[in-house]
């Protein structure tokens, strides 16, 4: 898992338990396991290709960046705890995205 995402995860983790709409808690646990599986991707590879490493570092940032947007639109059916919650893993991913990923 990449730590750097940690807070990312934590702020969805709050923003899951603070709203008590069940469309929405459900829309928030598939936005993070999706940041889940970004944060883990590519652990067991063996970066022996630079292309190949070019690609999944742009692949990942396309999924961070969709991740995101999803991020600000939920955003807007949530009050305004769970919508601050949701703004701060919004800026948390943003600011990964832009420090870790090709063309940012």
């Amino acid at each position: 898992m990449d730590e750097d995402l940690a807070p990312a995860q934590a702020a969805i983790e709050r923003a899951i338990e603070r709203t008590d709409d069940p469309t929405l808690r459900e829309h928030l646990r598939s936005l993070d396991e999706g940041l889940t599986a970004v944060a883990t991707d590519g652990e067991a590879g063996d970066g022996t290709e630079t292309d190949a490493k070019t690609q999944d570092e742009e692949s990942r940032g396309d999924k961070l960046e969709s991740i995101e947007s999803e991020l600000a639109d939920v955003a807007g059916e949530a009050d305004e705890v769970t919508r601050s919650h949701l703004e701060t893993a919004r800026d948390e991913i943003d600011e990964y995205r832009r420090a870790n990923t090709r063309d940012w």
